[in-house]
Protein backbone atom coordinates (compact mmCIF):
# COMPACT_ATOMS: atom_id res chain seq x y z
CA UNK A 1 0.00 0.00 0.00
CA UNK A 2 1.70 3.82 -0.82
CA UNK A 3 0.94 7.07 0.63
CA UNK A 4 -1.64 7.80 -2.21
CA UNK A 5 -3.95 4.97 -1.30
CA UNK A 6 -3.87 5.24 2.95
CA UNK A 7 -4.81 8.87 1.73
CA UNK A 8 -7.29 8.01 -0.12
CA UNK A 9 -8.65 5.67 2.90
CA UNK A 10 -8.28 8.44 5.12
CA UNK A 11 -10.73 10.54 2.99
CA UNK A 12 -13.35 7.86 2.80
CA UNK A 13 -13.38 6.35 5.96
CA UNK A 14 -10.73 8.30 8.47
CA UNK A 15 -13.65 9.57 10.31
CA UNK A 16 -15.50 6.46 11.09
CA UNK A 17 -11.98 4.38 12.03
CA UNK A 18 -11.25 7.61 14.72
CA UNK A 19 -14.50 7.35 16.14
CA UNK A 20 -13.83 3.41 16.94
CA UNK A 21 -10.35 4.44 18.37
CA UNK A 22 -12.41 7.35 20.65
CA UNK A 23 -14.88 4.46 21.72
CA UNK A 24 -12.42 1.49 21.99
CA UNK A 25 -9.87 3.64 24.25
CA UNK A 26 -12.03 6.22 25.94
CA UNK A 27 -9.48 9.00 25.95
CA UNK A 28 -8.68 11.48 22.97
CA UNK A 29 -5.02 10.72 23.08
CA UNK A 30 -4.59 7.18 23.38
CA UNK A 31 -7.46 7.36 20.36
CA UNK A 32 -5.57 9.23 18.33
CA UNK A 33 -2.41 7.39 19.02
CA UNK A 34 -4.57 4.12 17.76
CA UNK A 35 -5.47 6.16 15.20
CA UNK A 36 -1.87 6.79 13.89
CA UNK A 37 -0.92 3.54 14.76
CA UNK A 38 -3.34 2.29 12.37
CA UNK A 39 -2.01 4.05 8.98
CA UNK A 40 1.44 3.81 9.85
CA UNK A 41 1.04 0.39 9.92
CA UNK A 42 -1.19 -0.15 7.03
CA UNK A 43 1.32 2.29 5.43
CA UNK A 44 3.94 -0.47 6.27
CA UNK A 45 2.28 -3.71 5.75
CA UNK A 46 2.19 -4.66 1.81
CA UNK A 47 -1.25 -4.88 0.77
CA UNK A 48 -3.32 -4.65 -2.61
CA UNK A 49 -6.42 -3.20 -1.43
CA UNK A 50 -9.75 -4.43 -3.58
CA UNK A 51 -12.02 -1.71 -3.78
CA UNK A 52 -14.82 -4.15 -5.01
CA UNK A 53 -14.25 -5.90 -1.19
CA UNK A 54 -14.84 -4.14 2.20
CA UNK A 55 -11.31 -2.14 2.87
CA UNK A 56 -13.01 -0.16 5.16
CA UNK A 57 -14.09 -3.62 7.15
CA UNK A 58 -9.61 -4.10 6.97
CA UNK A 59 -9.11 -0.87 9.00
CA UNK A 60 -12.01 -1.35 11.36
CA UNK A 61 -10.09 -5.29 12.02
CA UNK A 62 -6.58 -3.86 12.24
CA UNK A 63 -7.32 -0.85 14.51
CA UNK A 64 -9.08 -3.36 16.96
CA UNK A 65 -5.97 -5.76 16.73
CA UNK A 66 -3.56 -3.31 17.55
CA UNK A 67 -5.99 -1.71 20.43
CA UNK A 68 -6.12 -5.68 21.88
CA UNK A 69 -2.41 -5.71 21.42
CA UNK A 70 -1.32 -2.75 23.22
CA UNK A 71 -3.75 -3.88 26.03
CA UNK A 72 -1.79 -7.52 26.63
CA UNK A 73 1.20 -5.15 27.08
CA UNK A 74 -0.07 -3.28 29.47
Amino acid sequence: MDAREIEKCIDEFGTDIYRFCLKLCMDKSEAEDLYQQTFLKALEMEWTLDWEQNPKALFFSLTHNLWKSNRRKQ
